[in-house]
């Protein structure tokens, strides 16, 4: 009575029942094979389509057993010649077992091994019959036969595909299920990783996107367990070891020595040699003109390890940020530079990076990129650093548009008449200028002077005292308003004192209603001597 309740707390030892199909690769791995099988079939009952039997079918080409191993191994409770074997993980000697979990009627092993051949017929109760075969069979098969419904056949063909997906994807050897491989290489999905290979252990570490990370171990390639989150914040790793083993459930990982040794070797590469490694992998990205989008995102990953690690002293100095020109330079250049305020981004070469580079320190870029929040993570957010164009202005004089000129011709006589200098008014598309976003959509924008660079600090929005100079007034011909305006020509007088009126409009400015008054008087007068003349 007391070997049936342990036969049966045996059974039914896995959340899944059909986790057998691990316990069945484990033990051909363990013999040898250089492939398993796996397939399935559904054999309807004469007269009942939706009723049949299911069949499913593992085979191996191993070692097989002879009649003595059958009687005192595959039929015998926590007898295993694996016990004393690291190599083999099957050493409880309880796999074959579990096949019992879906209560079959009836499991058939064939199986052969020095000359000799088998098959051993388990029937529901688990009672066995042995016979001796005529044809000799290589390595070992087995059939799990059981009645079942066809759609209930169906869906555990695919639960049965999954869990041999999930428990065998990185076995050693090929596993096939249905024809179809499922096997899927050792590896991480990770811009900079390591691998290592020593000793019957091997592993694969890398920085990953995702904060938690991956945590996979196994054995023989066969999966231990598996958790989505990882020791170490934003890494993913996967460690293959024969020295890690499971508990008798198969839930957990036997937390002993070996264990523990492994996660000390997993957190010197997560900790000491990953980190090196993602450096020297920025400093060798830096020099590559062909794909700078890697080198923003390895420069993003370790902006994720610095959000729990220390910037080592030793990386300040190596060349990890390129400038436009290809050069790159070391963190200690950067915050040289930012300490000066001469330290900004840019995109791409024009003709702001040629009027500024001699005295800028100016990295490839733009804001928002992994080389960009990394430098401002490494500067503890103490200095703005802004792309170039945010931090000067360009316009060309080729951007000046040939709108009728005498809207602005009217505009430069008031505002002569009002006493205020400055150059003569022109239309310029302020979208096609290189210049700070925030002025693109303002009907007007003083400037000192075209094709020349300007720091965007000294651009101005128009007020009345700010005329007062030589500065060019430009009028935004992508403005709908000024549009608007400049299709009144009609009467220019009104035109141009209400394009004046709209330029300075957003200025919160004591003198702007009285200068307006003064405008809007020579705007009269103008136009009264228009039409007396006519």
């Amino acid at each position: 009575m007391e070997t049936r309740s342990v036969l049966d707390d045996l059974v039914h030892q896995f959340s899944d029942p059909l986790s057998f199909l691990r316990e069945l690769v484990q033990n051909s791995i363990d013999a040898g094979t250089g492939e398993v099988e796996i397939a399935t079939r559904f054999e309807p009952k004469a007269g009942d389509f939706g009723q049949g039997t299911l069949i499913i079918e593992v085979d191996d080409w191993g070692e097989g057993m002879t009649r003595e191993i059958i009687e005192t191994k595959l039929t015998r409770l926590f007898s295993s010649a694996k016990d004393d074997d690291l190599t083999k993980i099957g050493r409880f000697g309880i796999g074959f077992v579990s096949v019992f979990a879906i209560a079959p009627q009836l499991v058939i092993v064939e199986t052969g091994r020095a000359g000799e051949s088998w098959r051993v017929v388990f029937l529901e109760d688990r009672s066995f019959e042995l016979y001796a075969l005529d044809e000799p069979v290589e390595g070992t098969h087995i059939r799990i036969i059981k009645e079942i419904g066809r759609g209930e056949a169906e869906a555990l063909r695919g639960r049965a595909r999954n869990v041999v997906s999930y428990w065998c994807k990185h076995a050693r050897i090929p596993v096939i299920f249905e024809g179809t491989s499922v096997s899927a290489p050792f590896d991480i999905d990770s811009l900079c990783k390591l691998t290592h290979e020593a000793d019957g252990t091997r592993l694969v570490i890398g920085f990953v996107t995702d904060e938690k990370g991956l945590m996979g171990y196994y054995n023989q390639g066969l999966t231990l367990k598996e958790q989505d989150h990882a020791p170490w914040p934003y890494i993913s790793c996967k460690i293959d070891s024969r020295y890690l083993e499971h508990t008798l459930t198969r839930d957990q990982i036997l937390e002993d020595k070996n264990y523990h040794k492994a996660l000390k070797l997993m957190d010197q590469f997560a900790t000491v040699e990953l980190p090196e490694r993602l450096v020297a992998a920025i400093e060798q990205a830096a020099k590559d003109t062909a794909h700078p989008e890697r080198h923003d995102q390895l420069c993003g990953l370790l902006v994720n390890y610095l959000g729990r690690n220390e910037f080592k002293r030793a990386w300040r100095q190596r060349a990890l940020f390129p400038k436009l020109n290809n050069e790159a330079v070391s963190f200690a250049d950067c915050r040289a530079a930012a300490r000066k305020n001469k330290l900004c981004f840019a995109s791409q070469p024009g003709p702001i990076l040629d009027a500024v580079a001699s005295d800028h320190l100016v990295l490839r870029g733009a804001a928002g990129s992994g080389a960009w929040r990394l430098v401002r993570a490494l500067l503890e957010f103490k200095y703005n650093i802004h792309p170039l164009e945010q931090r000067f202005g360009w316009f060309s004089s080729d951007a000046v548009n040939d709108c009728d000129p005498r809207l602005l011709s009217e505009l430069h006589v008031l505002l002569q008449q009002a006493g205020l200098r400055s150059g003569v008014p022109r239309y310029y598309d302020l979208s096609g200028a290189l210049v700070p976003a925030k002025f693109c959509n303002h009907p007007g924008l003083l400037v000192g002077e075209l094709d020349a660079v300007l720091n965007a600090d000294d651009l101005q929005a128009p007020r009345p005292n700010f005329f007062n100079g030589k500065a060019v007034l430009l009028v935004n011909t992508n403005d709908k308003d000024v549009r608007a305006l400049a299709a009144a020509i009609d009467e220019p007088e009104w035109a141009a004192a209400m394009l004046l009126e709209l330029i300075l409009e957003s200025q919160n400015d004591a003198r702007h209603a009285q200068f307006m008054e003064t405008v809007l008087t020579y705007a009269v007068g103008r136009r009264a001597h228009r039409l007396g003349q006519s």
